[in-house]
């Protein structure tokens, strides 16, 4: 029988997370992340849940579902191309939505040099779903982005 699932790892070990607004060409990284902010939730695909005569049944593979991330960042006084809050407001074009890339890398461990990535394209912040709230000590932005695609990518990473 094999092992899985062995070694945990965290995201705030040097974990990376970054946002692409050009298909994945070109990466920006995301600063001032707040720690244990994070969350993926893969849509992947309904069950369709039946009987008969009776009987539970194996579930049919049903539409495909809405992958939704969210993570907290510091508020940073920057403006422009480099705050964050203005590039994800962008408005779209023609009939649709501005779409990103979002990578969340992992280490190994803290110096390693290889880890696991999950990459989720398509994604949008729906209306009402980028929330700046003041703090006690440092002001936050909270961002939650939804994804057209079911199955994040998730593929090892090396080079780190």
């Amino acid at each position: 029988m094999a092992t899985i699932n062995a070694t945990p790892t965290r995201f705030e070990n040097a974990g990376i997370l970054e946002l692409s607004d050009d298909a994945g060409s070109t990466w920006d990284t995301i600063e001032n992340y707040v720690p244990g902010s994070l969350a993926i939730t893969p849509g992947l695909r309904d069950a369709l849940e039946y009987t008969d005569r009776g009987e539970q049944q194996v579930p049919l593979r049903g539409d495909e579902a809405i992958t939704e991330l969210s993570f907290d960042v510091y508020l940073t006084s920057d403006t422009g191309a480099d705050e964050l809050a203005e590039k994800l407001i962008a408005d779209g074009s023609g009939a649709t939505v501005t779409v990103y890339s979002v990578r969340a890398t992992w280490r190994t461990y803290r110096e390693a040099a290889i880890g696991k990535k999950v990459t989720i394209d398509n994604c949008y912040v729906p209306p009402g779903q980028l929330g700046l709230q003041s703090a006690a000590d440092v002001d936050r932005m909270t961002i939650r982005m939804r994804s057209i695609e079911p199955f994040p990518a998730i593929a090892a990473a090396t080079g780190l």
